[in-house]
C-alpha cells in the first residue's frame, strides 16, 4: 500500500471484506505471501491474526524472484 494510504484502517478493511467472502464461500483460510524484508507489511498480517506457514521462493523471469513468506488465517470454525 502506498505510504499515504497507510494508517488510514484501508487495510483492516479490505481483509474484513476478503474474510466476510472466505466464509460466504465456504473457505477455511486466507492465505498471502509478502515479501521477506516487507517488515511493516509482515508486522501489519501479524496484528490481523496471520501466522507464517511457509517460505517460497518463486521465479517471474528474466532472472527476477519473489523472495516471500506464506501467511495463513484460520477463517472458519472447521477443523
Amino acid at each position: 500500500m502506498h505510504p499515504t494510504a497507510q494508517g488510514k484502517g484501508l487495510g483492516k478493511e479490505l481483509l474484513k471484506k476478503l474474510e466476510e467472502f472466505g466464509k460466504a464461500q465456504g473457505f477455511e483460510n486466507l492465505t498471502l505471501n509478502v515479501n521477506k524484508y516487507n517488515l511493516p507489511a509482515i508486522n501489519f498480517y501479524k496484528k490481523q491474526g496471520f501466522i507464517k506457514v511457509k517460505e517460497e521462493i518463486i521465479p517471474i523471469g528474466n532472472g527476477y524472484i519473489m523472495d516471500d513468506y506464506v501467511y495463513s488465517k484460520k477463517i472458519s470454525a472447521k477443523d
